[in-house]
């Protein structure tokens, strides 16, 4: 399994793959991935673009259970 060293500045995010944790930069952080959900060719030394988008359906999925799970907290402390 390869380290995935990211680095994110300002609105443009990079991934390299490394084996080793000491190439760690300090403004880097660290997600590990299994080589086969890498894009075909990736490997040690190589560096990914990705890039973010909100999920909406699972953030309002999420959201909901959030607000259910608060409600029936304050229904229980309230004796309800």
């Amino acid at each position: 399994m390869y380290k995935l060293h990211w680095q994110l500045k300002s609105s443009h995010s990079t991934l390299t793959c490394a084996r080793y944790p000491e190439l760690i930069g300090k403004e880097e952080a660290q997600v590990s991935a299994p080589l086969s959900e890498l894009p075909e060719g990736a490997g040690e030394g190589t560096w990914l673009d990705i890039s973010f988008s909100i999920n909406r359906k699972l953030t309002d999925e999420q959201y909901r259970k959030n607000r259910d799970l608060l409600d029936k907290i304050k229904r229980k402390k309230s004796g309800g």
